[in-house]
């Protein structure tokens, strides 16, 4: 699921095959796409332009105009599941990441063509993109983006611009789901065990800050941070939605 933030629709994917635009004020099913053949796996929304990627089970990714309603441009960079899609803040760059970790990126600008792959020997269980935010008044350069490393312990952060490693962040846990605080400054990780971990990306490797445990009984499905950074949001298998202090320390446990 994402959200679109120019048409102010959300857009779902279904194991029914269906790729969905939802109104955000009215709750209404806009349009329907509709993938018979090729199971639909996981979305993104171009953040100016009134288009959208998709990545399917047979690894392809298609982008979807959302006003024409028709498929537009189509790459079969992977043989393997599509797990997840992320355009850049800027709308430049399009990252895939494919179910053995691999990832290939493109550039959003000129048709979205690939201008880099990058593979693992060593495939994680669970893959991710994420982007850094845009801090208004920053450069454009100044983003970042991070990736699962091999064996899902670790992620890697790169530079947008040079595709450069800025930081090797070692987690010793496996690895979820991951996504830069709105200062740019912390990275928040979700890890299999039910933990949410905070490092400080001051130094290469990270530094670790706080740990959260047992967020929920069973596992975290969901995790988001509000736009003035004062809070985390965790959405659990006990089918809870919480709301947590973002500078408490572990030390309070009950803080939720």
């Amino acid at each position: 699921m994402d959200y679109h933030k120019q048409k102010h629709n959300i857009i779902t994917v279904s194991r029914d095959k269906t790729i969905r635009l939802w109104d955000i004020e009215t709750s209404d099913e806009i349009y329907e796409f509709s993938s018979p053949l090729d199971q639909p796996l996981c979305v993104t929304a171009h953040p100016q332009l009134p288009i959208f990627a998709c990545g399917f089970e047979s690894g392809k990714m298609r982008i979807f105009d959302i006003d024409t309603t028709e498929v537009v441009d189509e790459f079969s960079q992977f043989n393997k599941p599509l797990r997840s899609l992320r355009y850049d803040n800027t709308g430049r760059l399009l990252i895939a990441c494919c179910q053995d970790g691999s990832v290939s990126i493109h550039n959003a600008t000129r048709q979205h063509l690939p201008i880099k792959m990058m593979h693992l020997e060593l495939p994680p269980e669970f893959v991710q993109v994420a982007f850094s935010e845009q801090v208004p008044g920053e450069d454009e350069s100044a983003q970042k983006f991070a990736i699962m490393g091999e064996y899902g312990n670790n992620i890697v952060i790169y530079d947008t611009e040079s595709f450069l490693i800025q930081h090797q962040v070692m987690v010793n846990h496996v690895v979820k789901s991951f996504r830069f605080a709105n200062n740019n400054r912390d990275l928040v990780v979700v890890t299999k065990d039910c933990k949410v971990r905070f490092y400080s990306l001051m130094k290469y490797e990270g530094i670790f800050l706080r740990e959260v445990s047992n967020c929920h009984r069973g596992n975290i499905t969901g995790m988001s941070i509000s736009a003035n950074s004062g809070y985390m949001l965790t959405g659990g298998g006990d089918n809870m939605i919480k709301i947590w202090d973002y500078e408490a320390q572990k030390t309070a446990p009950y803080y939720f």
